[in-house]
């Protein structure tokens, strides 16, 4: 559907992309997570005819931004007084280390299993989140 808008539309290329960035980074805000969904999705529907870049770039990209995203969302929390940086500081080294971790298997493992592993990402925060 977005590359569909982008090309039935005439809306450039960079305005879809800036557009779903919005979104995604909107949600992200509001939700602590979900703008990496937004962005793997639409990505993955901009490029879709496109040789240029493959499942692992989209990954990469959707990884770039998600920490743009998180570090934007927590300088505003943070600003606000809504948390402590002494509250997740046990958490930001492994993530980090996780996620140095997933960028070396990125590169290691098939396009598709990321993509499987991804949708059952999304169903059991989905449903998770519902059961809560």
């Amino acid at each position: 559907m977005l590359s569909q808008i982008s090309k039935s539309r005439r809306f450039p290329r960079a305005l879809t992309l800036a557009a779903t960035g919005a979104l995604a980074g909107l949600i992200n805000g509001m939700l602590g997570t979900g703008g990496g969904i937004i962005s793997v999705f639409a990505l993955t529907k901009i490029y879709a005819a496109s040789a240029k870049y493959s499942t692992k770039d989209i990954f990469a990209m959707t990884y770039a931004s998600s920490a743009v995203m998180s570090v934007a969302a927590a300088v505003m929390y943070l600003a606000r007084g809504s948390f402590a940086l002494s509250d997740a500081a046990p958490f930001i080294l492994p993530s980090v280390v996780g996620g140095i971790a997933g960028a070396i298997l990125l590169d290691h493992v098939k396009a598709d299993v990321f993509r499987k592993l991804f949708a059952l990402l999304v169903i059991w925060a989905g449903l998770s989140m519902m059961a809560k």
